[in-house]
């Protein structure tokens, strides 16, 4: 028996109605979400490492290939890039030296526009005008639409390298080299020639330079090259060195170059540092009370400074004071580094331990530590008024005062520590001021 199928007309129409709908809904859609913005253009003279269009991640997000772009120094050209999708925003062309550094300092292009729909761009750009093997250019798309992830990032390996010279005239040698030493660091300066000069470049070794460079090599800072490290490439005329072990024979070897690579006959130099031991420091306790010296001081003498005065045999030593194991009834009242200052009016007659703890900045470190015991004795009975007689009872300083008295020390107690540490001095100085009087007036009444 023959089976036929029967279709409804009306449905099928409806069902090949939204299917067409869905196609052409995925065909719009699906390409947004499955590739990306912007590149350089591949067939271009600065073409991108990989074809992707959709890098985010900074500075380049793929590393660098073996097959970069040549140009010359200061060479002016033509880049061209791609936009798959359009977004509101522009684009920026910068320029990294090496290792896809320093993209910052070399923006080539800012604020270039994007166009609606346009797909390929062009721009002209300056090149740097220096000699580098390992650069980079930086396409950056920033989207004005997309706060929360703006950037692609499209990156083109370059060289810039000076044509095959007919300069073949290295420039003249740096001049005037000297070299001044001290216990840690040396300085170096010379003198750079003036015409045919890009930069030099100055190599240290612990023994006779066994190195010469390659004309049309450029060599980087740190680069090992036979006993010798590159520690310095640049225009200037003086480096500042720390020296790490401190004493040893060190031996400097300068060349200057030009745009072309060409390396000058180099001069050297060399510098001895005998390594300077480290002593510690020596202090000595200077007492004073009333602007006079003493080694005793009176309850009503008024404030003491007690200060340390240091000798070191390594001048260029600098000094941290600790004074944390000092009595800690001697309230600091001005936080000097080097010195205390308390106010002796309230403190019973007894000894009081000072111990301050002295280091300093040499290599090794070195610590001193001194201690003194300070003693403090009765007030001094002179004529006249205002003057307290140490037999006298002691007379308590808030029931006198009363609820006035307490908020006066909830004051003081709070702007010490809140507020300000020299407010607060001051308006202790006040109560005690009061006490004086009211004492005064106790013993006379």
């Amino acid at each position: 028996m023959t089976q036929c199928l029967f279709f409804n007309k009306e449905k099928l129409t409806h069902s090949l109605s939204y299917f067409v709908l869905i196609t052409i809904f995925s065909l719009l859609i699906l390409p947004q979400t499955t590739q990306a913005h912007a590149r350089w253009k591949l067939d271009g003279n600065t073409p991108p490492r990989n074809n992707s269009t959709g890098i985010k991640e900074n500075p380049c997000g793929v590393p660098r290939t073996s097959t970069p772009m040549t140009f010359e120094p200061g060479e002016t050209i033509e880049v061209e890039w791609e936009e798959t999708i359009n977004h509101p925003g522009y684009f920026t062309i910068s320029f990294s030296p090496a290792n896809d550094e320093g993209f910052e300092n070399f923006v080539l292009l800012d604020n270039i526009p994007e166009i609606r729909e346009q797909e390929f761009y062009k721009a002209t750009i300056t090149l740097p005008n220096m000699i580098c093997d390992d650069c980079t250019l930086q396409l950056i798309q920033v989207m004005l639409d997309q706060p929360e992830t703006p950037y692609y990032y499209s990156c083109a390996d370059i060289v810039l390298k000076a044509p095959v010279p007919s300069d073949t005239v290295p420039p003249r040698s740096a001049q005037n080299l000297m070299i001044t030493s001290g216990r840690d660091y040396t300085q170096l300066s010379w003198n750079n020639p003036v015409e045919d000069f890009y930069k030099t470049m100055v190599l240290q070794s612990r023994s006779p330079a066994n190195f010469t460079p390659t004309n049309q090599l450029i060599y980087n800072l740190g680069d090992q090259l036979g006993n010798t490290e590159v520690i310095y490439l640049g225009s200037g005329a003086s480096i500042n060195l720390s020296l790490d072990p401190l004493s040893g024979t060190y031996y400097y070897t300068l060349y200057t170059y030009d745009l072309a690579g060409n390396y000058s006959t180099p001069i050297n130099g060399i510098t001895t540092l005998v390594e300077v031991q480290n002593e510690p420091p020596q202090i000595n306790f200077l007492i004073e009370q009333r602007g006079q010296q003493t080694l005793i001081v009176t309850q009503n003498g008024g404030n003491v400074i007690v200060q340390v005065n240091i000798t070191d045999p390594n001048p260029n030593d600098s000094h941290n004071f600790n004074w944390s194991q000092t009595d800690p009834r001697l309230i600091d009242l001005d936080f000097s580094e080097n010195s205390i200052t308390f106010d002796p009016l309230l403190l019973a007659e007894d000894s009081y331990p000072i111990h301050v703890r002295i280091e300093d900045s040499g290599i090794p470190v070195m610590k001193t530590e001194g201690n003194l015991n300070l003693q403090v004795i009765k007030s001094l009975i002179n004529s006249g008024e205002n003057q307290i007689n140490p037999e006298a009872e002691a007379v308590p300083v808030f029931p006198f005062l009363g609820y006035f008295g307490y908020l006066n020390f909830l004051y003081l107690l709070f702007t010490f520590v809140i507020i300000d540490k020299e407010r607060a001095r001051n308006k202790f100085l006040f109560i005690r001021r009061t006490i004086f009087c009211y004492q005064g007036e106790k013993m006379g009444a």
